[in-house]
């Protein structure tokens, strides 16, 4: 994740980058940071997505950025041939 966050730095909007940044690190390095990019895995998004809906702290609009900057992380892995699927796209998301 810090990885992709300092590639796209310079190809979004500063305020962009600092709302990828806030997620990355308060609500998805605490999760999944100990896994391996080749371990994760749709149900550790699948997780995220519901303890963040059961917890109730956030809107589902906030909960669904965080799955949009996860996936959109995982997107560049893929097209940087890390990963072959994006365990993201299999997540069913709030309403």
């Amino acid at each position: 994740m810090e990885d992709w966050l300092s590639t796209i730095k310079n190809s979004v909007k500063p305020t962009t980058w600092e709302g990828y940044e806030s997620h990355v690190r308060v609500h998805l390095m605490p999760a999944i940071g100990h896994l391996k990019l080749q371990q994760l895995q749709a149900k550790h998004i699948q997780d995220i997505i519901n303890y963040k809906i059961q917890e109730g702290k956030l809107p589902n609009r906030s909960i669904k950025y965080i799955h949009v900057v996860l996936r959109n992380a995982l997107q560049q892995a893929i097209k940087e041939q890390l990963l072959r699927f994006n365990p993201a796209t299999a997540v069913k998301l709030p309403k």
